[in-house]
């Protein structure tokens, strides 16, 4: 799917492929993703300030071993305030406050929900949705 610099991607964490996300880097657009649990070794580069009291646990700039040193990216844990089950995203975006992020990222289930909901009521298979959409 192309995207230009400025573009904002979202996507689920079976996408993980740091190579993907330097090229997303290189073309100055965005990502947001939930990170995976086997995530490769990263370093912690800054501490970024969190508000008290909010579902902001932390919020780290980081780089990650394996990929260029010039790249930093960033990890965000947040504690979904309805199942109370920590979220670790990861984004290269250093500018937005995290609570965007986390907001960018509760839109991408939305959408999510609104597919599944479309699908179970209409009758419409995966392929027939995706034809229909062009």
């Amino acid at each position: 799917m192309p995207y230009e610099a400025g573009d904002e991607l979202v996507f689920e964490r079976g996408y993980t492929d740091y190579g993907y996300f330097v090229s997303i880097c290189q073309k100055k657009a965005y990502f947001v993703t939930r990170l995976k649990n086997n995530v490769v070794s990263n370093k912690r580069v800054k501490k970024k300030a969190i508000k008290e009291g909010g579902n902001i646990i932390s919020d780290y700039e980081i780089s990650i071993l394996s990929m260029p040193k010039e790249l930093r990216l960033r990890t965000i844990i947040a504690c979904d305030p309805e199942t109370k089950e920590r979220v670790v995203l990861l984004t290269n975006n250093l500018k937005w406050s995290a609570q965007t992020v986390v907001g960018v990222y509760k839109e991408r289930w939305q959408i999510e929900l609104f597919f599944k909901a479309v699908k179970q009521n209409l009758k419409i298979k995966g392929s027939m949705a995706i034809q229909t959409m062009r």
